[in-house]
């Protein structure tokens, strides 16, 4: 989904300077970050190790 914000960047980065390979890098990256509770030492290992055995899952089709 086209964003406001493209717009307004593919605008401004000619205009400092910038370069294409700066837009093409814009729209083919993205992230995802998660936030997490725990409310014991043994609660937080336990959701990191949840989260460090999902990682193999998340990276498994990418190019």
């Amino acid at each position: 989904m086209l964003q406001v914000r493209y717009e307004v960047i593919e605008e401004y980065i000619p205009r400092i300077g910038g370069s294409e390979i700066g837009l093409e890098t814009m729209y083919h990256t993205c992230t995802a970050q998660v936030n997490l509770d725990f409310d014991s030492d043994l609660d937080m290992m336990n959701k990191l190790g949840v989260g460090l055995n999902f990682q193999p899952v998340s990276h498994f089709n990418r190019p």
